[in-house]
């Protein structure tokens, strides 16, 4: 949600928005971390990056076409979620 609101917030002007997935944190260490390992975060990272809108371009190169509809639908999807279970955690909280 919050990667969705940055590029949101800063592509006003931009025709897409490419991006390249990598692993930012190595749990076990960069020396430990395994090929089994780095694929499998390019997996959930991809994964991510699609749920909000961003298509394979070539290889590994992902890309947000910033003038089509459905990143911005997916986008409200997010937030409405986001909404609803802030609203349910309150609740909880309350009651």
């Amino acid at each position: 949600m919050v990667a969705a609101e940055a590029i949101r917030r800063l592509s006003p002007g931009c025709c897409a928005v490419a991006t390249y997935p990598a692993m930012g944190e190595y749990p076990k260490g960069r020396d430990e971390t395994t090929e089994t390992d780095r694929r499998r975060a390019k997996k959930k990272i991809a994964a991510l990056w699609e749920s909000i809108g961003f298509e394979r371009f070539r290889e590994e190169v992902w890309l947000l076409d910033t003038a089509q509809q459905t990143p911005i639908d997916l986008h409200q999807q997010h937030r409405a979620h986001l909404k609803a279970l802030s609203h349910a955690y309150r609740t909880v909280r309350r009651g």
